[in-house]
C-alpha cells in the first residue's frame, strides 16, 4: 500500500528520489491531487498510464515551476523552438505573467523534448505552473517537469485528499505527499494558444474564463460539443441549462481524439448512476420533475446533490424529490411523506454544496460531495441539480455534473465531435 507522509523535507526528498528513477507518486495541487511521473522519461509516463488504466489517446498535463515564460520553456525543449517569437507566444506569455503559478493550463506546440505518450502523438502540449506550495517544492526537489494527471483511476471521481489517492490508487503507487483538502476542488481551466494568438476554450476549470477574457481584452471562443440526448429523452447541446452549443472552431470535428484532458463525454463518474435534473429543483414544477425521474424510479435509495439551501429547504427538497420518485399517485399536495419513500423510492442522503450559494465553495466540494454519496451503503443511485448559469465557476461545476451522469456505454469515453478546439492549418491541441 501506498505510504502517505505529511511534506517535510526528508518526504519530499524521497518523492523526488522516485521521480527521477522513473516511478510516479501522488501530489496535492491547488485543484486536485496529481499522480506525477518524469515528464521528459517515456517509462515514467508509461507508469502513469498504467496505474490510472488511461487510455493512449487522452494526453497528459506537463508541470513546470513558476515563474515561467515562453523563451524559458523553449530553452527547455518543452515547447517547440521559435514558438516565443510569434503572435501565440506573445499572448502565452501575458496569461502566463497573470495566471501562473495557477489553475491555467495552456496548450501550445509541442518541444523536441516531449515524449511521444505525454501528448498522446499531438503536435502540442498542455503545461502548467501550479500554485500549490507542495507541488512547487516538489517541482524544486525533482529538478524535473512532472506529468500530472488526477490521480485516481481513469474517468472517476477526481481525488481531493490524500485518502482519495489512497483509496483509488493505494495499491500501484509507492508514496502520497499529503497536503490537506485541495482548496480549489475543481481541475484547471485549459485553453489552446495557436501560432496566431487566437485563444480557445478546451475545458473550464478552476481559473473563471471572465478572468481570462478581462486579461484579454476580447471574448475567448469555446470548443464545441455534439448533440446527444439526456436520460428523459431531450437533446442537449453539452453546455449548461439554458445554454445554447456555442459553435466549434472550423477543422476541430475530424478527429475523435480529444485535445486535453476533460474533453471525453463520459468522465469524472461515480461508480453508482448519476441522473443530473434538467434545473434547479426549485425551479422545477412537479410535473416537470416527475418526468424527470420517471426513468429511475424504483431504482435507488438515492442520494441527493443539492447546489445550495438550509436545512429546512434540503429537507423540503428531499420530500419533493421521494413525492415526486413514488408517481402520479403521490402528487406534491404537502402531507406525510409517501410509504415508498422508505423503500427504494426513498433519499436517505442529501448533500448541498455549499448553504449560501458560493461558487467557490461549491467547486471546491464537488468531487469530495459525489464520492462520499457514491460510497454511502445507504445509496444505490444519485440524483443531482446542476449549477445556475453558466459563469464563472458554475460553469466548470456543470460541465463536471454533465460528464459524471453520462451513463458509460462502449466508446463513450471518445472526445465529441467539436471538441478538438483547432482552428485550420494547426494540429489538435494536448495537455
Amino acid at each position: 500500500m501506498a505510504t502517505i507522509l505529511p511534506p517535510t523535507a526528508a518526504a519530499l526528498a524521497r518523492a523526488a528520489a522516485l521521480l527521477r528513477e522513473g516511478e510516479v507518486v501522488g501530489f496535492p495541487t491547488e485543484t486536485v491531487y496529481g499522480l506525477a511521473g518524469n515528464a521528459l522519461d517515456p517509462r515514467a509516463l508509461a507508469r502513469i498510464f498504467s496505474v490510472k488504466e488511461r487510455p493512449s489517446f487522452d494526453p497528459l498535463i506537463v508541470h513546470v515551476p513558476a515563474p515561467a515564460s515562453m523563451a524559458s520553456l523553449e530553452a527547455e525543449g518543452i515547447v517547440a523552438p521559435g514558438w516565443s517569437h510569434t503572435p501565440g507566444g506573445a499572448v502565452a506569455d501575458g496569461l502566463a505573467r497573470r495566471f501562473w503559478p495557477g489553475p491555467l493550463t495552456l496548450v501550445l506546440p509541442r518541444g523536441p523534448r516531449i515524449p511521444d505518450l505525454a501528448t498522446s502523438g499531438l503536435d502540442t502540449v498542455g503545461v502548467r505552473a501550479p500554485a500549490h506550495p507542495v507541488a512547487r517544492a516538489l517541482l524544486e526537489a525533482a529538478g524535473i517537469p512532472l506529468a500530472a494527471p488526477s490521480a485516481n483511476r481513469f474517468g472517476r471521481i477526481s481525488p481531493t485528499a490524500a485518502t482519495h489517492v489512497e483509496a483509488e490508487l493505494g495499491d500501484r503507487i509507492p508514496l502520497v505527499l499529503d497536503g490537506g483538502e485541495t482548496p480549489m476542488g475543481i481541475e484547471s481551466t485549459v485553453l489552446l494558444v495557436n501560432p496566431e494568438g487566437r485563444v480557445t476554450l478546451l475545458r473550464p476549470g478552476a481559473l473563471p474564463l471572465e478572468a481570462v477574457e478581462e486579461a484579454l481584452g476580447e471574448r475567448v471562443s469555446r470548443a464545441g460539443s455534439s448533440p446527444r440526448q439526456d436520460p428523459g429523452g431531450h437533446q442537449e447541446t453539452g453546455m449548461p441549462p439554458g445554454d445554447a452549443a456555442p459553435s466549434a472552431p472550423a477543422g476541430s470535428a475530424s478527429s475523435p481524439e480529444p485535445a486535453s484532458p476533460g474533453m471525453l463525454a463520459s468522465h469524472y463518474s461515480p461508480g453508482k448512476p448519476l441522473l443530473l435534473l434538467p434545473d434547479l429543483l426549485v425551479r422545477l414544477s412537479p410535473e416537470a420533475l416527475g418526468a424527470a425521474v420517471a426513468g429511475i424510479r424504483r431504482k435507488g435509495p438515492f442520494g441527493l446533490l443539492l447546489q445550495s439551501g438550509t436545512a429546512e429547504a434540503l429537507d423540503l427538497a428531499r420530500e419533493r424529490v421521494e413525492r415526486a420518485l413514488a408517481g402520479p399517485a403521490f402528487p406534491e399536495t404537502g402531507g406525510a411523506r409517501p410509504d415508498s419513500a422508505s423503500g427504494d423510492n426513498a433519499v436517505p442522503e442529501v448533500v448541498c454544496l455549499s448553504p449560501k450559494g458560493s461558487p467557490e465553495e461549491a467547486a471546491r466540494r464537488l468531487f469530495a460531495a459525489l464520492r462520499a454519496l457514491d460510497g454511502s451503503p445507504r445509496t444505490r443511485a444519485l440524483l443531482a441539480e446542476p449549477a445556475e448559469g453558466d459563469r464563472g465557476l458554475f460553469h466548470a461545476i456543470n460541465d463536471r455534473l454533465r460528464r459524471a451522469a453520462i451513463p458509460p456505454e462502449p466508446g463513450a469515453n471518445r472526445a465529441a465531435p467539436g471538441e478538438a478546439g483547432f482552428p485550420p492549418g494547426t494540429s489538435e491541441g494536448a495537455s
